[in-house]
């Protein structure tokens, strides 16, 4: 699960390890927002965390990590996202994620589409509440030849 709260800039890690600060400032678009994802405009600019993250996976020596979110627009009726996290002494990048982000319209129901640079591929739904987005997994995917540990819905 994903909570984002634009007033106490902290994001909720997917893993549910911890919950990591993040700031952001808005990079302004030449194009208009598009009316269908203007109540996500607050999620607009560049958020990067505070504090490094702490990583561990039972194969390799735990490490601390950064990351940085862009959350743009074209004018279209998605929010576009892409994630990055880097190695928190090296900077060396670690794993990626792009996607995009919809409201059903006329509803606070929110998706998000997501591909990471691992081979998976998911969709998360919830809802929007002012400015706290909460989301669900709701499909996993993944190639056939993914990284490991493989992912299963």
């Amino acid at each position: 699960m994903i909570r984002f709260y634009s007033n106490a800039r902290t994001i909720k890690s997917r893993k549910n390890t911890s919950s990591v600060r993040m700031s952001g400032h808005v990079v302004e678009s030449a194009v208009g927002l598009n009316p269908a994802v203007r109540p996500l405009d607050w999620l607009l600019g560049t958020w990067e965390s505070d504090e490094p993250g702490q990583g561990s996976f039972p194969t390799i020596k735990p490490f601390r990590y950064n990351e940085t979110l862009h959350f743009t627009h074209v004018g279209q009726p998605v929010i576009n996202f892409m994630f990055n996290a880097s190695h928190g002494e090296s900077n060396k990048p670690l794993h990626r994620e792009t996607g995009f982000i919809r409201i059903q319209p006329d509803t606070n129901n929110v998706a998000f589409i997501i591909a990471q640079n691992s081979g998976l591929v998911e969709i998360e739904e919830g809802e929007l509440d002012g400015q706290k987005l909460t989301l669900q997994s709701r499909a996993l995917a993944r190639t056939s030849f993914a990284k490991q540990p493989f992912v299963q819905q």
